[in-house]
């Protein structure tokens, strides 16, 4: 991820809610965010707070099977998106852009009709990805959301694939929690 993690805090998007076991300080993270957005675990912590524009959050190590310390991450950022029109796809294709020259690949690309779609936002984009990095091969998820407010938010949630079997619930229980404030 070392290739791609300058590009990820250079991009600008999102925010959180509250969740159990948090730290106070990703609890006041989460709670400054324009959507809900609720961590599994209390395994979780607040690793960057560049309040309102960029949060990331990161797992406690976990070992994979060469004894590595993988440490899964969640990054979000938020922009004002209103040149967009609201045109999510161009937002989104405007942020894709820098991953896919460095590497990132798209296994599926979902929008609200789609049957799998995991958002309950509909002016949004699932991609599933991956990408290698050191020779490790990554999972990674990226959400595109441009909200009522028009905020243009991005979440990527990143894991190496080797872990994603074990812990990739995880991110998952992360895509389903993300709703738009009232």
């Amino acid at each position: 991820m070392k290739k791609l993690y300058p590009l990820f805090l250079v991009m600008c998007v999102a925010s959180l809610s509250r969740s159990q076991g948090l730290t106070d300080s990703a609890r006041q993270a989460v709670s400054q965010l324009p959507f809900t957005l609720n961590l599994p675990k209390n395994e979780w912590h607040l690793a960057v707070n560049e309040a309102p524009r960029h949060y990331i959050f990161k797992r406690n190590p976990v070992i994979d099977s060469t004894g590595r310390q993988i440490i899964p991450a969640i990054m979000v950022y938020v922009e004002d998106a209103s040149g967009f029109q609201q045109n999510v796809s161009i937002f989104c294709s405007k942020h894709m852009q820098p991953l896919i020259d460095n590497g990132v690949t798209t296994n599926r690309m979902l929008i609200q009709d789609d049957k799998d779609y995991p958002l309950t936002y509909r002016n949004a984009i699932f991609v599933d990805g991956k990408y290698t990095s050191r020779g490790i091969e990554h999972v990674i998820y990226l959400i595109y959301i441009i909200d009522k407010h028009n905020n243009g938010i991005q979440v990527y949630l990143d894991m190496t694939k080797e872990v994603a079997g074990v812990y990739g619930h995880e991110f998952w229980e992360v895509i389903h929690s993300i709703k738009e404030k009232d």
